[in-house]
């Protein structure tokens, strides 16, 4: 598989396991439209090799994604979502993690923030170290999270407190994810990784049965894909819509200009 030709992401397969890495530590590893066209590709092609029964994603460098890349917002889809395909690359992006057959497994090894940490908790299992924060602040970027941030954040931890943390955008720790139920579990500092190869090495050494594994997966993601098409088209398109508001230019203007934003509400 030529995985060589991924510009923001490192693959590296070893004896059934394969590490599928955010690969732009320059950035954080924000994310820009090209890089989750790259990650919809790499989802089809992990899920299609022989070599891979296990799967672990992670971020190279401090951060695993601190979401959207501000950098790009200026230009493209993000500044005119009816450039390109955007809503059609985003839906195909969510349904094909989650069609991924062996076991996905998120090691989070520093800050996951945004569509960072949607992509994250739309995983398997996460895996988080203690001194990471996670959350999802579209609301402080004049945005809905309409990347299936809304739905996977009302299944992993009720209604309420995806109410609650959606529309502040506020961080979490690592132990607060973990008490809500975020994530599955919260390891020492810098071991992340190495917990979630110790996970992954069940599922590709064969010590758990690979079909009832496989299946039992599918059984439950069909009810989180079930979920997720009744509300993502519909916070998908409200989120393209706010990007056209006023509040939406001031949050990214504020950002790269290091001040306090000024919201009006149109």
């Amino acid at each position: 598989m030529p995985y060589d030709e991924f510009s923001d992401f490192s693959v590296a397969i070893s004896d059934g396991i394969a590490t599928l890495a955010f690969d732009r530590p320059d950035i954080r590893n924000g994310i820009s439209p090209d890089t989750m066209r790259q990650m919809q590709r790499l989802w089809v092609m992990l899920d299609e090799d022989p070599a891979v029964r296990a799967i672990i994603l992670t971020g190279n460098g401090a951060k695993f994604s601190v979401g959207g890349d501000f950098g790009a917002m200026k230009s493209g889809p993000w500044r005119n979502p009816f450039e390109g395909d955007t809503f059609a690359e985003a839906t195909r992006r969510v349904d094909d993690q989650l069609r991924v057959r062996v076991p996905v497994i998120a090691a989070v090894n520093g800050d996951v923030i945004g569509g960072g940490a949607t992509i994250a908790l739309l995983c398997d299992l996460v895996i988080m170290d203690e001194t990471a924060r996670i959350g999802d602040p579209h609301v402080r970027a004049g945005a809905v999270a309409g990347d299936g941030g809304c739905a996977i954040w009302m299944a992993l931890c009720g209604p309420l407190r995806a109410k609650e943390y959606l529309m502040t955008g506020d961080l979490l720790t690592a132990a607060e994810a973990e008490r809500i139920g975020l994530v599955n579990r919260v390891v020492a500092q810098g071991t992340a990784y190495e917990e979630a190869v110790r996970i992954a090495r069940r599922f590709a050494d064969g010590d758990l049965p690979p079909l009832a594994v496989k299946w039992t997966k599918y059984s439950i993601n069909k009810m989180i894909r079930e979920s997720l098409a009744s509300s993502l088209d519909v916070s998908l398109a409200l989120e393209l819509l706010s990007f056209l508001s006023e509040d939406r230019a001031e949050a990214v203007a504020s950002f790269l200009e290091k001040r306090k934003g000024h919201f009006v509400g149109r």
